[in-house]
């Protein structure tokens, strides 16, 4: 007897150990497929957004802006004059600051966060399929389907859409609880979704109305969740419309075109997660089109029937009542903010935009297989979905490891997108600029003026174009002349947007830069009076781009070198003597590795007959550059120097 009690036990406890790794192998599974399709991601650089978020943003690097970040807009903690963006994403802000701190700024860790969101929003939704009552193994093909879907590549690839994962990873572990019923946890965890992203508000928004017509006594919680939420974006806003009312999009559009633009919008994300295949960085908005364009009516009418047939299913009751209604709740509420057109910024289709949508689309089309009546056709149609999703997934993220890939593909596939251009012009204007060799220098410039001139094909009265992208082509059309040598045309490029914008400091210190350049050959051709006239121009210049935007670096280091240069023609006794001295210290100080400002500097104290000032700024830059070709005069500058 007690043998056999024994023998049931074993058996019991290696069916329970059975059971365990089955429940294991359901998770990883998910997450693993999603872990090996995005891990080429990992080595990629920050790109576009990456940079003005984390790169070149202090606040994000120090742990000390995590308070901040609750009381503030999200754009404000990147640009105190990002004012009119409507964003409230304290938790994704102090992810992003959490791991530029945890990994010194390293795009490789950012990039591993993102594919670890990733895979555990594979997982939740895993879990959310087990607590509907599914099967573990379909419901671990329900989480591995999401984990390879297409439309996900933008999301998992780009650093910036990490707030689009955390909100989903929220939201699905909140619906697991929500539908078991578990109501404390569910609350909290769609209160921490709501702070990450705002595309979880219609979800949770549903899930209160849900409670509500239960006639559930704990709706007060979900309540609680909203309106704490909302007033912390009223204190952060300081605003009563908690900065819903802000409009981020001036679009033009009149009201029914509006409508129109969302039902496309919707019907437009509904169709890319059903088939991704036409990638894109950039999709630009197309103004003055009629309402029955083909480009417009069959998305918005696609859209239209999507809700009319998923309201009949939501209403219907059949055995897949709680899931179907589940899937149908996430599919058309995580991407309902689409349908406010003023908040989506300059290109209102993003594929990012979706991914939260995405888990419940999931859901309905695994019921759809499920339930599809010809099983041998089933499995080829499943073939066929996990193929071509691994494919648009692969396809569809490699673009995005460099940012000269990044705007080279989107001058390919979005050539109506200035952005593209714009920052690919960047790119070689930013190369020609760190070349040494004057061919490579002149080479990059063309390059940067061809990526410039295809922007004057786009035409604004048919593509939406914002004041802010129109400035940049400008500026950067006209920097790659200057870098050509194309002066003259540089200057009126530049000339030509102070015309038209007035607050213009980067077209101001453009101007200064030729002002500068022309006063130099002058100077060489011994033309001093009239080099002397081009110097005071280009000073005034640089003041002015400083008085419009104090840090622009370059303008104090172009105004310095253009006083040191009057000082040259005017000599010792030149009233610009002292402020020459006072600009080369600043300057030398924000350009350390600049050898031209440090032999200015030098040569000032000099002829002031203060060579004991030029001591230090010798041994620092001797000390930090000792490879530099000039090394050996600096030091026989310092020896002299010191010697006496």
């Amino acid at each position: 007897m007690q043998n056999n009690l024994s023998a049931r036990a074993i058996l019991g406890f290696i069916f329970q150990e059975m059971s365990t790794h089955k429940r294991i192998w359901t998770l990883l599974i998910p997450a693993l497929a999603a872990i090996l399709l995005y891990a080429h991601t990992f080595s990629a650089d920050f790109v576009y957004d990456d940079r003005t978020l984390l790169e070149l943003n202090p606040n994000f690097q120090s742990l000390e802006i995590i308070p901040d970040a609750f009381v503030t807009p999200y754009w404000e903690l990147v640009n105190d004059d990002a004012n009119a963006v409507g964003f409230y994403r304290p938790l994704a802000a102090t992810m992003f600051t959490a791991s530029w701190v945890i990994s010194d700024g390293n795009s490789h860790f950012f990039h591993l966060v993102s594919i670890l969101l990733h895979a555990a929003c594979a997982v939740a939704l895993t879990l959310l399929c087990i607590a509907l009552g599914w099967r573990r193994t379909i419901a671990c093909a329900t989480g591995s389907l999401f984990a390879i879907l297409g439309s996900h590549a933008e999301a998992v690839a780009w650093i910036s859409s990490q707030p689009d994962l955390l909100a989903t990873l929220f939201v699905l572990l909140g619906m697991r609880y929500f539908v078991v019923e578990r109501d404390v946890r569910a609350p909290l965890l769609f209160f921490l979704a709501l702070l990450c992203k705002e595309s979880a508000i219609a979800v949770v928004a549903l899930c209160l109305f849900s409670v509500i017509l239960q006639r559930r006594r704990i709706w007060w919680r979900y309540f609680l969740v909203i309106a704490a939420y909302y007033a912390l974006r009223v204190v952060a806003f300081d605003d009563y419309t908690a900065g819903f009312g802000r409009i981020n999009t001036h679009h033009g559009l009149n009201p029914l075109e509006q409508i129109v633009l969302s039902f496309k919008l919707l019907g437009q994300h509904l169709g890319f997660m059903s088939m991704p295949l036409d990638h894109a960085p950039f999709h630009p908005l197309m103004l003055n089109q009629g309402l029955l364009e083909p480009q417009n009516f069959f998305p918005a009418i696609g859209a239209i029937i999507s809700i009319a047939v998923g309201l009949i299913i939501y209403l219907h009751r059949s055995p897949d009542s709680p899931s179907l209604r589940v899937g149908l709740g996430i599919m058309f509420m995580g991407i309902a903010p689409v349908l406010n057109t003023f908040a989506l910024g300059q290109y209102p289709f993003a594929e990012r935009f979706s991914y939260l949508s995405s888990a419940g689309f999931v859901i309905i089309l695994t019921i759809a297989l499920i339930r599809f009546p010809y099983r041998s056709v089933s499995y080829v149609l499943i073939t066929l979905l996990v193929v071509g999703n691994i494919y648009s997934s692969y396809s569809g993220s490699k673009h995005w490891r460099t940012e000269a890939d990044l705007f080279r593909w989107s001058q390919r596939v979005a050539p109506l997108a200035m952005t593209g251009h714009v920052e690919f012009g960047r790119l070689m204007l930013e190369k020609s600029q760190g070349a040494v060799d004057p061919g490579k220098r002149l080479a990059y410039a063309e390059l940067a003026t061809e990526s410039f001139n295809r922007i004057d094909a786009i035409d604004v009265d048919k593509v939406f174009c914002t004041s802010i992208e129109r400035y940049k082509a400008n500026i950067g059309k006209a920097d790659s002349l200057f870098l050509a040598g194309q002066i003259d045309n540089a200057k009126k490029v530049y000339q030509m947007t102070i015309d038209h914008y007035g607050k213009a400091p980067e077209a101001f210190l453009g101007l200064g830069n030729c002002a500068s350049q022309q006063a130099f050959g002058y100077w060489s051709e011994a033309k001093n009076v009239v080099a002397k006239n081009h110097y005071s121009a280009a000073i005034h210049a640089f003041n002015t781009a400083l008085s419009q935007n104090s840090n622009i670096d370059a303008a104090v280091i172009g105004k310095a070198k253009a006083l040191v240069q009057l000082v040259n023609i005017e000599g010792v006794s030149s009233p610009n003597f002292q402020e020459a001295i006072t600009a080369s210290e600043y300057a030398s100080r924000l350009a350390p590795h600049d050898f031209s400002l440090l032999l200015n500097l030098v040569a000032l104290y000099d002829a002031a007959g203060e060579r004991s000032k030029a001591i230090e700024p010798l041994r620092d830059f001797i000390g930090m550059y000792p490879q530099h070709p000039e090394i050996d005069m600096l030091r026989q500058l310092l020896f002299e120097f010191t010697s006496r």
